[in-house]
């Protein structure tokens, strides 16, 4: 890629959706009350299939503005660029699967008490956002909602991909490398509509062989490498679904627990429960929501 032009300051491309979080930064993650002594004693959080995500559009909301931008700029890339982006996509469908675990910015939201925490009747785990992210081996999306933003972003990146496609044949090759992960990376992007979610996700691919899934293991710029785990699988809404049981330490992640407004323990019990666990520090609070 050493004769590949650069990216300039105005551009962007897809990987700037990569999280970055601020200092003291939270992150929460809405469950069921069960969900937090689980992540305790097994020392893992799940990263579960994007089928079973409340947004029945995922990944293909960022394919279809992809496809969109393709068609209506059609005359800025190439006839074959266009064949091998639609072809990465049907590539990646069979052979990754991509796994999330879901987390936002925003630890007292109404909307997220209903849909992922038993009807309010669950909690928020916050967790240190710059421990989360620098302990786990996932990547880690700022999800944008901005339809204008998606537009420009994807924009810039097919550019980017065009340039280095007129290049001839080592410039191809780049491009082909780097499609799998931009099929991926599309899961940065969501529809407008769950804009107050405030999103980040963790994303890891596992993959395909048949109709068994493998997890190669991974690692970040500032985590080493590490094993794959099992696949395992679970029911819902009657489907079964792929997740794995991502190991963390619990312990030095966990900062607070809301209680959801719906929640009939009471902060004290919660807390006392919390520091018998070697965890006295952990704040617990109740929600300010008035959802009853």
């Amino acid at each position: 890629m050493d004769h590949l032009p650069n990216i300039s300051e105005e551009q962007e491309d897809l990987s700037t959706r990569d999280y970055n979080p601020t200092a003291r930064e939270k992150l929460f993650h809405y469950c069921a009350h069960e969900t937090l002594w689980a992540i305790l004693d097994s020392g893992s959080f799940w990263l579960s299939s994007i089928d079973g995500l409340n947004d029945r559009l995922e990944l293909r909301w960022g394919r279809e503005l992809t496809t969109r931008i393709l068609f209506r700029h059609r005359h800025e890339f190439p006839d074959d660029l266009r064949l091998v982006i639609h072809a990465t996509f049907a590539q990646v469908d069979l052979h990754l699967a991509p796994l999330i675990f879901s987390l936002s910015r925003n630890g007292d939201l109404l909307s997220q008490w209903r849909a992922y925490a038993s009807d309010g009747r669950g909690i928020a785990i916050e967790f240190a956002a710059e421990k989360l992210s620098a302990s786990t081996p996932v990547n880690m999306k700022d999800v944008l909602y901005s339809l204008r933003r998606q537009v420009s972003l994807l924009q810039d990146t097919l550019r980017i991909f065009a340039s280095w496609w007129s290049l001839g044949d080592a410039g191809k090759t780049a491009v082909q490398s780097v499609l799998p992960d931009f099929a991926v990376d599309l899961l940065s992007l969501k529809h407008p509509s769950f804009f107050e979610e405030r999103e980040v996700r963790m994303v890891h691919v596992v993959l395909r062989d048949g109709n068994a899934l493998h997890d190669p293991g991974g690692h970040t710029d500032h985590t080493p490498s590490v094993s794959g785990v099992e696949v395992r699988y679970r029911q819902i809404e009657g489907v079964s679904r792929p997740y794995i049981a991502l190991p963390i330490e619990a312990e030095s992640l966990i900062t607070g627990v809301v209680l959801g407004p719906k929640n009939p323990r009471e902060p004290v019990d919660v807390q006392a429960a919390l520091a018998a666990r070697g965890l006295p520090w952990v704040r617990v609070r109740r929600s300010a929501a008035p959802y009853r």
